[in-house]
């Protein structure tokens, strides 16, 4: 903002007869070896302060009104941009890239969407001799891609050497991300990226995630799952001290809870920022190492962007003060409410819920908060978090994402319950997802009478004005939902999609109570019926008499054997079951021995 009021006072000034001269300085020496490796691997060098010097002396008293001075490496610009060179105004400066010349029988690099196809084409029999032809292929895939952002040749990419002692910055490692799940369809999140480093361990992974089956079974929905802890203590806050004007929007990941802040983003009265994700912790200095190579860290930065006139880059150097500082949390909420202008804020980050301690943590810090309970059915929530892998993005080691979304809904949930019983009433107010994308407007309202504040159309056009919707940088990850944008408007179908939705295990019976209670039918365990066991008919002769012997069941299961009389004739048969009722009390169980049932048609004893 601050260079282009520059460049406009400058073309101001000479339209009014006046002297005015811009300058658009390129990078200054000065900097440390990583910014300057980061600049060169983008076709950038730095200015010696003798040249700047040089050059001022030579512009200064120029006729031209704007011009920009910068030491440029047109080679690997023309690298790192390969298609800049085909547009008029560059070729000038510009140099055709060289084209890679493969070696005899070397395969051609593919794109993503090839690659996928390819690696998903997997002959069992010889996986291990497939798998070392895939991690191959990929490799290629990344030399390529990565080469291209660092601008450097594919070929002489060291596959075993870190990408970050080769230049790869953090602004490169998202633009590594976003053309991976572009291509590859795969959601990748930092934390894998900066876990696998080279590319050989990048590739090796990337297969195993492409072609591996992480669905869960059965038998692992019942086993239980570890839930990720958060490791920080908690300073004491004196009463006087709580953070007034707050109110959190609370629910499980994958709720929607992205498309409840947008809405509430475009109420002039309210202050509804990305994912803070500040509550859990006491001191900044927690926060910055559990967050740290995840990406989560991101939604402070860019909500600060939006009360200070500040880049991206000097919001991140105020966090980094309170960083080094240890500033408390209560502290950066305190610093937010007072550049809110008395606007209620609304704290919205689902890893709230999943800790009891978080959320008795916001009693303690906020004045009379305010709480919006967010559900969606557990069905939906499952599904959307094990296709988003979001068990990657919280760093959880499981086998089983379906197990684990399973535990974070209902944790989640009854947590927010629990709390809504420890409060007033009138601090509590529940909403559904799927009431909401169908009846936005009574949903809204009811939201708007619950926070004291006027209803506004505006609530309803998520998609329209500036709601911090987008990533930090132009090629970073929104922050919040990343399929938000796919959308441009509230889709009441979504309220549906449950229905559709098959999961590998059935639901376990504390989770199904809860849903119940929050009035979702489960037709996956409703509906889940024994199949009828085929009956089989054995003939067998007993002293010249035919008799048939019909069998069904489990044959896991306790034998019972049931012997039908001719009217009168039941009570005949009581001495044999007796006897053999006596012998298995004396002899111990065996499969064979079991309960009896005796009788005629009107009268039937069991034993």
């Amino acid at each position: 903002m601050a260079n282009s009021f520059m460049d406009a006072i400058g073309h101001y000034r000479r339209q009014l007869g006046l002297p005015a001269t811009v300058i658009n300085w390129g990078a200054w020496a000065g900097e440390g070896m990583a910014t300057q490796q980061t600049l060169a691997v983008r076709g950038l060098k730095t200015l010696e302060l003798s040249q700047g010097l040089q050059w001022f002396s030579q512009l200064r008293s120029s006729s031209i009104t704007q011009m920009g001075v910068m030491a440029m490496d047109w080679e690997g610009v023309a690298a790192q941009f390969p298609l800049l060179a085909q547009q008029p105004y560059w070729s000038m400066v510009l140099p055709s890239p060289t084209p890679i010349v493969l070696a005899a029988g070397e395969a051609k690099p593919i794109g993503g969407q090839a690659l996928k196809a390819q690696l998903q084409r997997i002959n069992p029999d010889t996986e291990g001799t497939l798998r070392a032809h895939q991690e191959a292929l990929v490799k290629t895939y990344l030399q390529e891609l990565l080469g291209q952002i660092l601008g450097l040749n594919p070929q002489e990419l060291d596959p075993t050497v870190s990408l970050l002692d080769l230049g790869l910055d953090s602004l490169m490692v998202m633009e590594a991300i976003a053309k991976l799940q572009s291509e590859l369809e795969l959601m990748i999140y930092p934390r894998e990226f900066y876990e696998h480093p080279h590319i050989n361990s990048l590739a090796k992974y990337l297969v195993q995630e492409l072609t591996g089956s992480n669905t869960g079974t059965e038998e692992a929905g019942i086993a239980p799952v570890v839930l990720p802890t958060i490791k920080t203590n908690y300073p004491a806050v004196a009463p006087e001290k709580r953070v007034k004007n707050v109110a959190l929007l609370l629910s499980s990941p994958r709720s929607g809870s992205t498309l409840l802040r947008v809405m509430l983003a475009g109420h002039p009265q309210l202050w509804v920022p990305p994912e803070l994700h500040l509550l859990p912790f006491g001191y900044m200095g927690d926060r910055a190492q559990e967050l740290a190579n995840s990406g989560l860290s991101q939604g402070l930065i860019k909500a600060l962007t939006t009360l200070k006139p500040w880049s991206p880059e000097q919001a991140q150097a105020q966090v980094e003060d309170w960083i080094k500082a240890n500033t408390t949390v209560g502290e950066v909420y305190q610093w937010l409410g007072d550049l809110t202008c008395d606007r209620l804020v609304i704290d919205k980050s689902p890893s709230y819920a999943s800790s009891m301690a978080t959320l008795q943590r916001s009693e303690e810090l906020f004045e009379r908060p305010k709480y919006i309970h967010l559900v969606r059915h557990p069905y939906s929530v499952m599904d959307s978090f094990t296709r988003m892998r979001m068990d990657k993005l919280l760093g959880a080691n499981t086998s089983n994402p379906y197990g684990l979304a399973e535990s974070i809904w209902r944790e989640s949930n009854q947590n927010i319950l629990d709390l809504a019983a420890q409060i007033d009433r009138d601090r509590y107010h529940l909403i559904s997802y799927e009431e909401l994308v169908t009846n936005p407007a009574p949903v809204m309202e009811k939201l708007c009478q619950f926070l004291a504040i006027d209803y506004t159309p505006q609530l309803l056009q998520p998609y329209e004005g500036e709601r911090m919707t987008s990533g930090l940088y132009e090629n970073s990850m929104a922050v919040g939902d990343p399929n938000f944008l796919q959308r441009n408007a509230i889709d009441p179908a979504l309220a549906q999609v449950w229905k559709g939705i098959k999961l590998p295990h059935l639901l376990s019976p504390q989770t199904q109570t809860l849903a119940r209670q929050l009035a979702y039918s489960l037709p996956q365990e409703e509906q889940r019926t024994i199949p009828a066991p085929e009956m089989v008919e054995t003939f067998i002769n007993i002293r010249g008499l035919e008799l048939c012997l019909c069998s069904w069941g489990l044959e896991q299961s306790p034998l019972i054997f049931c012997v039908h009389g001719i009217l009168e004739q039941g009570a005949a048969w009581s001495q044999v079951a007796i006897e053999l009722v006596n012998k298995r009390l004396s002899g111990g169980s065996s499969r064979s021995s079991g309960p009896w049932a005796i009788g005629s048609c009107w009268q039937r004893r069991l034993l």
